[in-house]
């Protein structure tokens, strides 16, 4: 995402699929100096009550609930960089993945692997 308008149009698809979505401060913000970026554990529930676009998937009603991390780094006193891990979750509660480490799960990223080679030998090549 770049830019605000990345950042509402992504929150305006989450909170559609999940109006009833909460975020707690679970720990931190903690900030090291020789490491600038402020991490967040966070610990987020919700219930799909709507569309999840993209890529549109209809409400499920699955309640879900998941801890993340959040690493920002701030330039001007504005966040410059966040990543955001361990949000897989909601797909597997959803039961849009595979449960990890099953035969499914295997087969998946086998398939992603050979997406990727395929792009990359068809990018290289033209």
């Amino acid at each position: 995402m770049r830019g605000t308008a990345d950042v509402r149009e992504f929150l305006d698809h989450g909170w559609r699929a999940f109006p009833d979505l909460t975020f707690e401060l679970a720990a931190g913000p903690t900030h090291n100096e020789r490491r600038p970026p402020r991490r967040l554990l966070v610990k987020t529930t919700a219930t799909h009550q709507g569309p999840l676009d993209p890529p549109g998937i209809p409400a499920t009603g699955t309640h879900i609930e998941f801890d993340g991390v959040d690493i920002h780094e701030y330039r001007d006193g504005k966040i410059a960089t966040a990543d955001h891990h361990q949000h897989d979750d909601i797909a597997l509660q959803e039961g849009l993945l595979p449960a990890p480490g099953s035969k499914a799960e295997r087969v998946m990223t086998g398939l992603q692997k050979l997406r990727s080679r395929l792009t990359r030998s068809r990018t290289s090549s033209t």
